[in-house]
Parts: structure tokens; C-alpha cells; sequence
């Protein structure tokens, strides 16, 4: 440990491993926080992004089936047949009439 006191080049060294190592976890501290926080924002809006394109997916669907089914609810045959089915609880005429 003497040489340590008495040399220059070893208290040069220590100085400067020092600062060095300072200065690593520094960066090490800013660049976490950074990345976090771009993490985040990037997150953030792949979020809104998906929750976007799935309102869309559920509106689209809703709208296929509501076009698909119309023939159906807005026949006056289809909503006789279906009556007529209840009626006499005939299920199976009623399956088929559905399928």
C-alpha cells in the first residue's frame, strides 16, 4: 500500500480509474432512465394503436353481421316460418330453417 502513496503514475491511475468508473455509472443511470422512458412512449402508443385497429375490427364485424343477417330478420316469411315453429315447437324444422 506505500507505493500506492509514494507513486505518481499509481495515484494517476487510481484518479483516473476513478472518473472513469464515475462517469460509467453516470451513464449507465442516464441511458437506463432514457430507455425507459422510450419504452414506455413506444408502448403507450402500440397500445392506442391496437385498441384503434381492434374498434375497427369489432365495428367491421358488427356491420357483416348485421348485412348478413338482414335477409332474414326483415322477410315477413322468415319471421312467419319462426313464429309458426314456436308455435309448435317444432325445433327441428326451425334448425333447419336457421341452417
Amino acid at each position: 500500500m506505500r507505493w500506492l502513496r509514494e507513486s505518481f503514475g499509481a495515484k494517476l491511475l487510481a484518479a483516473l480509474l476513478g472518473t472513469v468508473g464515475l462517469l460509467l455509472v453516470v451513464t449507465y443511470v442516464v441511458v437506463r432512465r432514457e430507455t425507459s422512458t422510450q419504452v414506455a412512449i413506444v408502448v403507450d402508443r402500440t397500445n392506442r394503436s391496437a385498441d384503434a385497429l381492434f374498434e375497427q375490427l369489432n365495428e367491421l364485424q358488427r356491420q357483416q353481421a348485421a348485412r348478413l343477417a338482414r335477409p332474414f330478420t326483415e322477410s315477413v316469411r322468415a319471421v312467419a316460418l319462426l313464429r309458426a315453429s314456436l308455435e309448435a315447437e317444432d325445433y327441428d324444422c326451425l334448425a333447419d330453417q336457421v341452417d
